[in-house]
């Protein structure tokens, strides 16, 4: 995030203050997904912002996956979510995930899209309280 000519790696954690060969990057990360991912969705969520919500923690869940997994963004992202949710480790559910929220409204925000409910889970298995709290 850049505010004015500064750059940050976290909330409060400017780029050039990372602990890039210490002890401090694990921390300096977390303060980074927490700050710019996880916090943001949920205050989002607890102001009735319930699709800007999904969008960030669908882009967590890409970042994530990134760092954590080789291969294709496809691959990467369901095996992270196979492996890390629990609510999608059977029945397909991590590839509609992916193929229906993840390259459904999240990578169309840039266009104009309609919000339908092809787009809402459409299984009981999905609770969406098992998959990112």
């Amino acid at each position: 995030m850049r505010i004015g000519e500064i750059l940050y790696f976290a909330p409060g954690i400017r780029f050039d203050k990372v602990d890039l060969n210490g002890t401090g990057l694990p921390r300096q990360f977390e303060c980074r997904i927490a700050g710019f991912y996880l916090d943001a969705a949920d205050r989002c969520a607890k102001g009735s912002f319930a699709f800007a919500s999904g969008v960030i923690l669908v882009s967590c869940i890409d970042a994530l996956a990134r760092l954590r997994f080789n291969g294709g963004v496809g691959a990467r992202f369901t095996k992270l979510i196979i492996n890390e949710l629990r609510s999608f480790k059977s029945g397909g559910l991590a590839d509609r995930f992916y193929d229906e929220f993840r390259n459904g409204p999240c990578t169309k925000l840039g266009s104009r899209m309609e919000v339908s409910s092809r787009y809402l889970p459409r299984s009981p298995s999905i609770r969406l309280e098992d998959c990112f709290w």
